[in-house]
């Protein structure tokens, strides 16, 4: 039995199929982007928030080990490792590589530029913490690269709750709450 989010990534990959010209029509040419998720950041969610958000990624990272989808995990210098539960699942999926950046925007290392070039991605899932600085900082980072963007109100967090919502809907794709999708 598929969970809720395979049944979800299985439906967006369909939608942006059809919506997408024909150069995004393969699955191979998307990426994952973890931004931040070390316990310093998580530290400032609420516990419910935090839960939440690792739950999902979590699902999101089994799916891309099954379908060989590369993940590019972002870590702000000096703040520690990305937390065990994630890493134990990021292991698991063939293509990935770890980066550390000492500014919000991922992309000010030029390494994962070249990453996800090498590995052909076109589009980028985010996923992460801090919503209002560093995912969405990388996130525009990855527009100026030339990249897609996308992401899930059930994949990012923010301390202050601003998920940045109508700059995705402008930019890239967002979902409020994918289920919906299927009710």
């Amino acid at each position: 039995l598929k969970s809720h989010w395979l049944v979800f990534l299985d439906y967006y990959f369909r939608l942006y199929h059809r919506i997408w010209p024909p150069e995004f029509k393969q699955q191979s040419d998307w990426a994952v982007i973890l931004v931040d998720m070390q316990s310093c950041f998580l530290c400032n969610l609420p516990s419910l928030d935090a839960g939440r958000i690792i739950e999902n990624q979590k699902e999101v990272l089994r799916y891309c080990a099954v379908h060989n989808i590369p993940i590019a995990v972002l870590e702000y210098t000096g703040s520690g490792r990305t937390i065990d539960e994630l890493r134990e699942q990021v292991i698991k999926i063939p293509r990935h590589e770890y980066f550390k950046k000492n500014r919000d925007n991922g992309f000010t290392n030029a390494d994962l530029d070249s990453q996800l070039k090498a590995w052909d991605v076109k589009r980028v899932l985010l996923m992460g913490i801090n919503a209002e600085a560093c995912v969405i900082e990388t996130a525009a980072g990855a527009l100026r690269n030339g990249f897609a963007v996308a992401t899930s109100k059930q994949l990012i967090a923010s301390p202050s709750h601003d998920l940045k919502e109508l700059w995705y809907k402008e930019n890239g794709a967002w979902t409020n709450d994918w289920i919906n999708f299927f009710e």
